[in-house]
């Protein structure tokens, strides 16, 4: 009798247990052969955080199934290197009896109590791209190279010592040698002070107005 009591326990049991199955979105396969080594199905429970996550590996037409999942609540997350669901999110599935299973979308952040849309099933794990693991190297653009600050501090300064003497040249004379003439009525005055006055009064010379001034007085 007792023999008899046991085999029923473990019928029991084993229709009780559940089998998962679900698949990646269908734009995403077939895979390669490194992504299906690179990428796992974890299911955890959320009612037992001793037990160990059930973990599955994805067949090459993402295709993938957990057997003998008991009644209650997990949490099911696809770790890659080269896949990742945009946007991020993991699955909620609640297991009520072995007939019955509801599955929500959990996005990235929120707490698995805080359930999104209702998911299908057969689980459709989606959607998902793949991602970059190369940066491409940028082709050179003369335009972006010319952008740079450093080359437009470099452009500034050539332009001042090509354009500067031309523009000497182009100067009233008369203007070119009153302006000479300070600096030479400046240079004979001595003593720190008087060299600080100099210095400002150079820093404050304004060629513009100097200029108008002189045009003013020819007309």
């Amino acid at each position: 009798m007792l023999h008899i009591l046991l085999v029923l326990l473990q019928l029991t049991a084993i229709s009780a247990a559940y089998t998962l199955r679900g698949s990646l979105a269908k734009d995403i396969v077939p895979l390669s052969a490194e992504e299906l080594a690179n990428t796992f199905i974890s299911v955890t429970s959320l009612e037992d955080s001793s037990s160990a996550p059930y973990k599955t590996y994805l067949r090459k037409d993402g295709h993938f199934s957990l057997q003998d999942l008991a009644e209650g609540s997990y949490q099911l997350e696809l770790h890659s290197i080269n896949l990742a669901l945009m946007p991020p999110k993991s699955y909620r599935i609640d297991i009520v009896n072995a007939t019955e299973l509801v599955i929500h979308e959990v996005f990235a952040g929120h707490s698995v109590s805080d359930l999104g849309p209702r998911a299908s099933y057969p689980l459709v794990i989606g959607p998902v791209a793949r991602k970059k693991l190369t940066m491409e190297r940028e082709q050179f653009s003369a335009f972006n190279m010319l952008k740079s600050p450093m080359m437009l501090m470099s452009l500034g300064g050539l332009v001042m010592i090509v354009g500067v003497p031309k523009l000497v040249k182009m100067l009233d004379p008369e203007a070119v040698a009153e302006f000479q003439k300070i600096q030479a009525e400046q240079k004979k005055k001595k003593g720190p002070g008087q060299s600080r006055d100099m210095q400002k009064q150079i820093n404050n010379f304004d060629m513009a107005e100097f200029l108008a001034g002189k045009t003013t007085k020819k007309q």
